[in-house]
Formats: structure tokens, C-alpha cells, sequence
């Protein structure tokens, strides 16, 4: 069980590349009184809707109606680093709890899923044969992220100070991920196209500063041909509402991680990402956040190369009994409507993920990406 726990949490790690009340909708925290802060947060339903009726299903703010979906010539770019991430230990506040991962992503099925809920899957998707009863419960404001509740809950059994090694890592320079941000206009923008880097470590003895003038490169497996202007992951669809970025609709995309010199792709299926920017729009001061979910099968072969650095490969006993294990954390239907199909057993992680942004100069050098280590396994 021990290295079982341990593998887990070296996958945590990968989890990089994810603020106030007002933006991420804290209600254990801070409790919201007025329109203006329900329209910053993006919600579906108006106050009227949700008063005396339960939780408030947190979404991603609507795209904004009557903008011109076009490039207005005259906007900014944006060029921002992760320098930490919440990955379902700690709260906004830094407060390690083992509730913190309510706090982390969005209501991706439209349930608000409770224990007796989760304990009979009604209304939601089967949970699957040796699964927990709270395995389908959903966190604040009907959240959906199971790595956080499922994932990062046993993980924390072996090392509780994962997040904090994880955030002095990137403080320090190591490697992270970049969004860069295009045709960004004051107030609501209905065209504000993104895209994601993969950005590699400081050379030894360098550390950032994080206040905009580190100069960062950019890892060649995240773009074609050796080109900055044709990365790998991008969102087209990018769009402002009020002071927040989003990805667009839901879309699929990979995430790549360096653990360890280990490249790892996690491919994110109706993923989103939000980033709050300031009223200037010159950074973002709150956390970020990326919702999605993951299939079970492609979690399995995402810690394939985690498992080798740890002498643990297919067919050992160790192995095997870890995967078998992720099998019952599923609980949302990949490729379903709003992930959820009430016919179909549960075949997907949900994932909420924050992370803290801070402005870098424009990304102009593109370098090898780090060579994998050499296999362990036959």
C-alpha cells in the first residue's frame, strides 16, 4: 500500500499543466449578498432562482451576446506562468484540510450530488462495483473533482506537504506551463483567443521573480515544428466575461507534465479553463482554474511512466493492484451529455484543479524538450 500511495503521489505532481470570493464563489467561506458578485462568478441562474432552493450550481460565465467574435486589432497579449497549484489539499487561503478540494473546479454535470444521492447513484451515472458510497459526492456549490476528493485524499496518507513541495518547485524556476493570451480588450471581449506552452526550467542558479520580466523558453513538444506560433493546445473559442477569461465551450485538450524528466501527456475531456484578470488587464489576481474530467483508461497510461521511475511496471503486483484501484474513483460518463448518462456505469474523474498566474515577457525561444529517462521496465 505504501508504494501504492507513493505512486499516487508523484501523480499529483504532474497535475500543474489548473482567489477571492467574488470570482471562485467560496460560499463556506464568504457567503454572496449582492447581483454584482453572482455575475462576477459566472452563474447560470439569477438570485431569484436560486434563493431557499439548495446549493448554486457554479458554471463558467456565459459567452457575451452582440460582441463581434473577431479580432479587434488593438488588444493586448498576455503572457502568463504557473508559479502554484491547487491540486485538492489546500484551500484559497492555504489552509491544508481535507476538504479543500471543494473549493476547485465547476459543476460540470448540472447534479448537485449528495451522500444518500451518491450512495444510491440516483440521478447520476452507476458507481462502479467496490467503490465508496461518497464516491459520486460533489463539493462546494456542486463542484465536480474527484482527483481532488478521491486522488489527492490518498495521496495526503503518505505526504501531506505535496502542494507545498510542489509550489517551492515552481517558485524556484523549475519547469511549468505558460497561457498566453491574445486581443485582450477592456470589459467583456467575445474574441480573446488562448493557447498553452509547456515552459522549461531556469538554467541552475537562476530563480524568476515573478514580476514580469522573467524570460522563460518554451519546450519544442508543445508546438509543431519548432514554431511559437503553432502550439499544440489552443482555444480558438477564448472569450471575457466581466474580469473572466474562459477557454470557450468544453472542449478536449492535453495537458503536458514534467515529472522527474518524465514527459506525460493527461488528456482533459470537456475541459475548461477560467483565469481572472484585472480591471487593467496586465495580470490575473486571483487563482485560475481548469475543470474537466479524465477517463479512467487514460489515467492508467499516464502514470505508465511514473511507475517506471519507481521500479513498478505492468504484470507487478503493486502495479496492478494501483490501477485497480483508480477503477472505482470514477464518477462522471466521458463523451456523455454534460458527462452523465444515468443508464451507464461511471467511466471518468472528474478533475478540478487552481493555480496562481503571473506575467512574463513574451515568449520568443523555443528548446529541446527534456529526454525521458531510461526505462526501468523490460
Amino acid at each position: 500500500m505504501r508504494f501504492h500511495v507513493a505512486l499516487l503521489a508523484s501523480l499529483a505532481l504532474v497535475a500543474l499543466p489548473v482567489g477571492c470570493a467574488q470570482i471562485l464563489g467560496y460560499d463556506g467561506l464568504n457567503p454572496r449578498q449582492d447581483d454584482a458578485s453572482l455575475d462576477a462568478l459566472g452563474d447560470a441562474l439569477d438570485e431569484a432562482d436560486v434563493a431557499d432552493t439548495g446549493p448554486q450550481p457554479i458554471h463558467p460565465p456565459a459567452r457575451p451576446a452582440g460582441l463581434p467574435q473577431t479580432a479587434s486589432g488593438t488588444g493586448k497579449t498576455l503572457t502568463l506562468a504557473v508559479k502554484r497549484v491547487y491540486l485538492g489539499t489546500q484551500t484559497h487561503l492555504g489552509d491544508t484540510t481535507s476538504t479543500a478540494w471543494q473549493e476547485w473546479g465547476y459543476d460540470l454535470d448540472g447534479l448537485c450530488t449528495d451522500l444518500n444521492d451518491s450512495t444510491q447513484s440516483l440521478f447520476t451515472c452507476r458507481r462502479v462495483d467496490g467503490s465508496t458510497n461518497d464516491v459520486l459526492v460533489d463539493g462546494q456549490r456542486c463542484r465536480d473533482n474527484n482527483f481532488g476528493s478521491q486522488i489527492m485524499a490518498l495521496v495526503m496518507t503518505y505526504n501531506t506537504k505535496v502542494e507545498i513541495t510542489t509550489d517551492l518547485s515552481l517558485l524556484g524556476g523549475s519547469g511549468t506551463l505558460a497561457l498566453v493570451l491574445s486581443d485582450v480588450d477592456p470589459g467583456d471581449d467575445g474574441y480573446a483567443p488562448g493557447a498553452l506552452y509547456r515552459i522549461a526550467g531556469m538554467p541552475s542558479g537562476d530563480t524568476p521573480v515573478w514580476d514580469g520580466t522573467d524570460v522563460r523558453t518554451v519546450t519544442a513538444d508543445s508546438v509543431t515544428g519548432g514554431d511559437l506560433t503553432k502550439p499544440v493546445v489552443t482555444f480558438p473559442g477564448g472569450y471575457i466575461a466581466g474580469d473572466l477569461w474562459v477557454s470557450g465551450d468544453p472542449a478536449s485538450f492535453a495537458l503536458e507534465f514534467g515529472v522527474q524528466s518524465t514527459r506525460l501527456v493527461l488528456p482533459i475531456q470537456s475541459g475548461t479553463i477560467t483565469i481572472a484578470l484585472d480591471a487593467a488587464r496586465t495580470g490575473s489576481p486571483q487563482p485560475a482554474l481548469i475543470a474537466g474530467a479524465i477517463s479512467t483508461s487514460d489515467v492508467g497510461a499516464a502514470m505508465s511512466p511514473i511507475a517506471e521511475q519507481a521500479g513498478l511496471c505492468p504484470g507487478n503486483g503493486l502495479y496492478d493492484g494501483l490501477i485497480a484501484k483508480l477503477q472505482t474513483f470514477p464518477d462522471v460518463v466521458i463523451g456523455a451529455p454534460n458527462l452523465q448518462d444515468t443508464t451507464k456505469t461511471c467511466d471518468g474523474i472528474s478533475i478540478g484543479l487552481g493555480f496562481d498566474l503571473a506575467p512574463i515577457r513574451p515568449l520568443a525561444t523555443v528548446v529541446p524538450a527534456p529526454a525521458p529517462p531510461t526505462s526501468k521496465c523490460p
